[in-house]
């Protein structure tokens, strides 16, 4: 029985160890790669999976930076296309926090992320995704735009 605890916790820390050697981004294209450490420098990539859009690869990547998850879209050839972070409710605009509060009185929020398409032209925010138990226990993800319109999923 001690044996058996011995390996256990062996593996344990062996999973624990590989996960935080191993080089997320290395499977990555350089362009996706260098897109990823221009927007988020210190950032460890948890995931990354490549899918087609229009012929061409896409790549969906999972990061964390400084203990806050990051999800973006990038292209092939290194374009970001969306960036979705997470964020303190405090950081939430005023119209989205008042609509998120009326809607959802007392909730608790799991967490909230401010999402963001990237064009040419530059970044603009979206919506914020919230994920929160309302006083009914139930988990609700709803999207609020910065002036306050909710779009529920």
């Amino acid at each position: 029985m001690k044996s058996r605890w011995i390996w256990i916790g062996v593996g344990l820390l062996i999973a624990v160890l590989a996960f935080a050697l191993w080089p997320g981004d290395q499977r990555l294209p350089e362009p996706v790669r260098e897109a990823i450490r221009k927007r988020f420098p210190s950032a460890q990539v948890i995931e990354a999976k490549e899918r087609t859009r229009d012929g061409k690869a896409v790549y969906s990547v999972s990061l964390v930076q400084a203990r806050r998850r990051a999800d973006m879209t990038v292209t092939g050839d290194g374009q970001v296309t969306r960036v979705a972070r997470d964020i303190d409710f405090d950081d939430v605009p005023r119209a989205a926090a008042d609509a998120l509060a009326a809607k959802y009185p007392n909730a608790t929020y799991r967490s909230i992320e401010e999402v963001s398409h990237v064009k040419a032209s530059g970044e603009t925010v979206v919506v914020y995704e919230a994920l929160l138990a309302t006083v009914k226990k139930r988990e609700v993800e709803v999207q609020v735009t910065s002036d306050g319109k909710i779009k529920s999923r």
